[in-house]
């Protein structure tokens, strides 16, 4: 507000006694829903309800935030930030803010065709992500004419599969969540931070996870635990830049395997497949166990190679099935690490079924056979490496070579 007194919306101004706090860059959600049901969405923009952003709530975040950090990068997005009635308020907000370098907009781009010229002028790159079987109305050629008329980047990046970042239930066990926040990249390398409701958090899922666990019937408030309160707060500057540093994980890292989860083929959720994930009181389903379902592709490719290449492709079609054996022995080692027993058996079984000479995995399978009593009390006596081949997690195990 140029001159006079401030407005009833426009903070007060904290001291400025420090330099601003540099960061790689941080994520705005425009929306919460998507036009396009992926499966493993890291927000969760699949299973929750529709629900848009105040452009007044984003204005005053960023008015606060811009007094005590500066982003190389502000990333608007969602669920589908082109879904939002007032996407061109919010870039301009962004840009006459000063927070950051540069504004990127990501979008599926499913409904480019129908954006406002003046978008792509008030935005420094366009993230655009290419699903499997999703067709936009406009052409890779269309969007590079505009990046050059408009001058901002063009990113177009093909996704063909998503990892397992979401969990359920808990983690148990602290000293692996130590491990999986260590080795994130959405905390870390990619810089995944997300202001959310007057909050700054250190990683994207982190916002969603109150409202994912609702799904299942269950209380996680986080917010206060995972986040840096905004707005009302004359130490933010103090407070961000000590949570940035802090080397401890968050509590929705107990429900998450940031980017250490296995990889699956990327997929959309018909009508079927939603209620599949959620019942009919609307609490949120825990996977099927099986453990073939996640492999078949593999055997189908392998005998496809074998069909179509004979003996030459025996070499790629050994790493088929040795992928399969290995995947298989990953969801034991979890059903272990969660206390079930049975479906670790029938992992373990269905492995040797493909790899019947790994002795390893005939140990495994015996442990798992063993009463949970005996492995605990026969537990302390074994050495830390075995005591991990036997009940560790898997996605954090390196994969064979």
């Amino acid at each position: 507000m140029a001159g006079g007194t401030l407005g009833p919306d426009v903070p007060k101004p904290l001291p400025k006694a420090l330099p601003k706090i540099v960061q790689k860059a941080a994520e705005y959600n425009l929306t919460e829903h998507c036009n396009l049901r992926c499966a493993g969405c890291s927000h969760s923009s699949e299973l929750l309800p529709k629900k848009f952003a105040e452009v007044k709530e984003f204005q005053r975040d960023l008015a606060v935030l811009s007094q005590v950090l500066h982003l190389n990068e502000l990333r608007l997005l969602g669920g589908e930030p082109l879904l939002h009635p007032d996407l061109l308020e919010y870039l301009r907000c962004a840009r006459a803010s000063g927070l950051a370098e540069e504004i990127t907009l990501s979008t599926n781009g499913l409904l480019l065709h129908r954006c406002d010229p003046a978008t792509f002028e008030l935005i420094d790159r366009l993230r655009v992500s290419l699903y499997p079987g999703v067709r936009l109305r406009v052409e890779e050629r269309e969007l590079e004419s505009l990046s050059r008329r408009y001058n901002f980047k063009l990113e177009l990046k093909r996704v063909d599969s998503f990892r397992v970042t979401t969990l359920n239930s808990r983690h148990r066990d602290a000293s692996l969540v130590r491990r999986i926040f260590r080795q994130c990249a959405l905390a870390h390398d990619w810089s995944c931070h997300t202001v959310h409701q007057g909050y700054y958090f250190k990683c994207s899922p982190a916002p969603f996870l109150q409202g994912r666990m609702a799904l299942r019937g269950e209380s996680v408030l986080n917010r206060d635990l995972d986040g840096v309160r905004i707005h009302d707060n004359p130490r933010l500057r103090e407070e961000l830049e000590a949570y940035l540093r802090d080397e401890e994980p968050l509590e929705a890292c107990y429900y998450c395997l940031g980017s250490s989860g296995r990889r699956f083929p990327h997929r959309q959720l018909n009508s079927k497949k939603l209620r599949e994930e959620i019942d009919r009181s609307g609490k949120l389903r825990d996977p099927p166990a099986d453990p073939q379902r996640h492999v078949r592709g593999y055997h189908a490719w392998a005998r496809l190679m074998h069909e179509r290449f004979g003996a030459r492709a025996r070499s790629l079609a050994d790493y088929a099935i040795d992928s399969i054996a290995h995947e298989q022995v990953a969801m034991g080692m979890m059903a272990m690490h969660e206390g079930d027993r049975r479906f670790a058996r029938r992992c373990y079984l269905s492995s040797l079924r493909n790899r019947p000479l790994k002795l390893k995995t005939y140990v495994r399978l015996a442990w798992a056979t063993v009463p949970a009593s005996v492995t605990q009390m026969l537990s302390p006596m074994l050495a830390p490496g075995l005591r991990r081949s036997l009940s560790g997690p898997p996605f954090l195990e390196e994969r064979p070579q």
